[in-house]
């Protein structure tokens, strides 16, 4: 595996892209001194730090996805009907997290 290890809040990755941070996520608030543009500058901003801030969560999240596959797929968990409950939770979570990522790419076009 040429991708470098990654941990991030308990969660280790192979992914490379995985983006992990610690500092919080303020968001810039509206002054309500500023004219119409600054306003206008500091809500696309503020949904621009929200969409970077959703990727991040939605990669971390993948990431626990794939590695409980690969124990599924490993045979870590024999039950059957326990694998296919997994199986099913998991596509359900993961067509939810595409369309949280279509979300977050359209705030960060803005």
């Amino acid at each position: 595996v040429t991708a470098e290890e990654t941990r991030c809040n308990g969660v280790e990755s192979s992914k490379s892209d995985l983006v992990c941070s610690s500092e919080s996520h303020s968001l810039p608030q509206a002054s309500s001194s500023g004219s119409k543009g600054d306003t206008d500058q500091n809500v696309m901003n503020t949904l621009k730090n929200l969409g970077n801030s959703m990727l991040e969560h939605i990669q971390v999240i993948e990431s626990v996805f794939q590695q409980e596959r690969g124990q599924v797929q490993a045979g870590l968990i024999e039950n059957l009907s326990k694998n296919n409950l997994v199986e099913k939770g998991q596509v359900t979570a993961m067509t939810a997290l595409k369309e949280l990522r279509k979300i977050s790419n359209l705030l960060l076009e803005m």
